[in-house]
């Protein structure tokens, strides 16, 4: 879970909560490569995005972003695109996260 910015730490703060949403912007800190975006942002990633596509080893076609991006804009636009890089700018995972309670 540090790989994504969560700590041990963070997590058990507050017994049964979720941490806080961080706000959808890149983490620029070192070590950090996660990312929540909204989906004007991860509309900037298309060319990682189909890349991360070509080389997932189960192909899903609702995670394509010319299926998910229109889909966030037309379900609900607070649902952010959750990313993960290798510390180079290599998509390495993106998953589509609520954040609600």
């Amino acid at each position: 879970m540090s790989d994504i910015g969560f700590s041990s730490a963070t997590l058990s703060e507050k017994p049964g909560r979720l941490p806080q949403r961080p706000p959808a912007a890149r983490d620029e800190r070192p070590g950090k490569p996660g990312a929540w975006l909204t989906s004007a942002q991860a509309a900037t990633r298309i060319a990682d995005w189909r890349d991360l596509a070509t080389r997932c080893a189960d192909a899903n076609v609702f995670f394509h972003p010319g299926i998910l991006l229109p889909a966030i804009d037309h379900l609900d636009p607070s649902i952010a695109v959750a990313t993960v890089d290798d510390g180079t700018g290599r998509l390495l995972a993106l998953a589509p996260v609520h954040h609600g309670r």
